[in-house]
């Protein structure tokens, strides 16, 4: 079916194109990896995974509309992976270089939509979107915000400094009970 294409007013040199059974690109657009082929997947990246709701995120990706795609250090461990076919790449999660060049190549096939991180151990998952977010252009956290806030010795230091003090570790003493009244 041939694409049906509709000048745009304000651009004459530009086509907006109208919605076709296949292929959507117009000319002067690019939405596809090439020229006549259908236009990109969308993709939505999950750092690591949760054992408890990662199967709502893949499930509400894919009724959204977009292909889910998980990056974690060992994915084996996410069992909804397999129980829902979903794709996952091993990559060290503790390597943003290594993240990021996983994103480069999942970005050759994919439009991605975003990066969602789920917590671990480390907290270092959520630095980590915040500078994906920063490095391909997508609005997200400020990444010296989030290593700042993850940081708890710099925080109580930026604390006091604004004369907020925090908690600090006392010992409680339970009072002495009374004979008789329990």
């Amino acid at each position: 079916m041939a694409n049906k294409l509709q000048r745009n007013p304000r651009n004459p040199n530009k086509c907006n194109f109208l919605k076709t059974t296949r292929c959507e690109f117009a000319v002067g657009y690019r939405l596809g990896r090439k020229e006549g082929k259908n236009p990109r997947r969308k993709a939505l990246l999950l750092i690591e995974g949760s054992r408890s709701n990662g199967l709502r995120y893949i499930q509400t990706a894919r009724r959204l509309g977009y292909q889910p795609i998980t990056l974690a250090a060992n994915p084996i461990q996410y069992d909804y992976l397999m129980a829902e076919y979903s794709k996952a790449r091993l990559v060290d999660t503790e390597d943003f270089d290594a993240v990021r060049d996983e994103c480069l190549n999942l970005a050759a096939t994919y439009d991605i939509a975003g990066y969602i991180g789920f917590e671990t151990r480390s907290e270092s998952v959520n630095l980590t979107v915040a500078k994906l977010c920063r490095c391909f252009d997508r609005p997200g956290p400020n990444p010296v915000s989030v290593e700042r806030c993850s940081d708890k010795f710099t925080q109580r230091q930026l604390l006091t400094q604004v004369r907020f003090h925090s908690v600090t570790n006392t010992i409680m003493r339970p009072k002495r009970i009374k004979r008789g009244l329990l």
